[in-house]
């Protein structure tokens, strides 16, 4: 999977797809719960965008389907930063 990881002076992101895949959606989000042993504490699903806050350990990160952009997580605060790196590192290494 080709994960491209954007940081700049105070936030970090992840894009993950520029493609809509909603299965592909599901998927990182049901692995991103189990690897981290994370825990979803909001779920929003719209006709053109779905979003997942999911919370790890002391740190929440949105994985967010938009239409038109694709696949991306964020972190919801700075504090999140470093999870969105460690993020980066295990999408990187899984099977697409």
């Amino acid at each position: 999977m080709n994960v491209r990881l954007i940081e700049d002076e105070q936030d970090v992101s992840l894009i993950v797809t520029d493609e809509a895949d909603w299965k592909l959606f599901d998927e990182i989000g049901n692995e991103i719960v189990q690897k981290f042993e994370g825990r979803i504490v909001e779920r929003l699903e719209g006709l053109e965008q779905r979003y997942l806050d999911i919370q790890i350990a002391d740190s929440t990160v949105t994985l967010h389907l938009e239409h038109f952009m694709g696949i991306s997580i964020f972190a919801r605060d700075k504090a999140a930063n470093e999870t969105i790196k460690t993020l980066h590192l295990f999408l990187t290494n899984l099977k697409s």
